[in-house]
């Protein structure tokens, strides 16, 4: 008598590979708005962000932010100074 064919291992689950996130082409512009004015020179402290006013006792700091980091980065300084947020959005385009 013959034995009956053997059969083939289990092939292995297929292994979990997390997506791949690859850097934007172009960092997110960020439109962040405070209740307070800043001047322009308030620029560099920003990472060269663009300072202006907006409405009435508001300003408004725009431009590339690399990552969450450095958005994290950014806000801690608006909080440092004591800056009530009004808003943070993604904005298309670039700083003006």
């Amino acid at each position: 008598m013959t034995e009956p064919p053997a059969e083939a291992p289990p092939a292995e689950p297929p292994r979990y590979e997390p997506p791949r996130h690859e850097p934007p082409a172009q960092p997110p512009v960020y439109e962040i708005r405070v209740r307070g004015v800043l001047g322009r020179r308030w620029s560099p402290w920003f990472e060269g962000l663009d300072v202006s006013t907006g409405e009435p006792g508001q300003s408004v700091i725009m431009g590339p932010v690399l990552d969450q980091s450095a958005l994290h980065g950014l806000l801690a300084k608006i909080r440092d100074l004591g800056l009530p947020l009004i808003s943070v959005r993604v904005v298309d385009g670039t700083p003006r």
